[in-house]
């Protein structure tokens, strides 16, 4: 009954160069391990640069290619701002949202079209930097402190008295 050991990898032998598998065996350490050693082409090798249909649909957006239904949007006359967020978002994201908007009377003008309302970014900006305050409270830090991470990190520059009210009314 052999023991082995709960550290994984390989062991080294006493040769250089040369590992040994868990029976002694040894292996070359050189990439390919187990193969013979061949002499590499001289030109060289490599993949062939071809794509396919999956793979292209993976990396839409991202690569610079186009996906045709931002022009159908555009055709059938979306506000350019939507357009922008499909574009960012990817086209399937920007479908769902819609399909799911659409979906809920709240949204429905009695005219046509959706009526939305939403938060400034900068709301969630805000919030997420009053959290930021509230953490580095609770583990100790200082309202001065924290006004100097605040300018230093975020370019925050809040007053130690608008510090201590958002730790206050937490």
């Amino acid at each position: 009954m052999e023991k082995r050991s709960r550290q994984p990898g390989i062991a080294r032998s006493q040769q250089s160069g040369v590992a040994a598998c868990a029976r002694g065996h040894a292996i070359p350490t050189c990439p390919g391990g187990r193969q013979d050693q061949v002499a590499l082409a001289p030109q060289g090798g490599g993949y062939q640069k071809v794509c396919s249909t999956f793979q292209s649909e993976l990396t839409a957006g991202r690569t610079g290619s186009h996906d045709p239904r931002l022009d159908d949007l555009r055709a059938m006359g979306m506000h350019h701002t939507w357009q922008k967020v499909a574009a960012e978002i990817g086209i399937d994201a920007f479908l769902a949202m819609w399909r799911i908007l659409d979906a809920d009377a709240q949204f429905q003008h009695p005219k046509g079209g959706l009526e939305l309302t939403i938060r400034r970014y900068k709301s969630y900006l805000r919030y997420q930097r009053n959290r930021y305050i509230l953490q580095m409270n609770g583990v100790g830090y200082r309202d001065a402190d924290i006004k100097y991470r605040l300018a230093q990190g975020l370019s925050e520059n809040l007053a130690v008295s608008h510090i201590s009210n958002i730790v206050k009314d937490k």
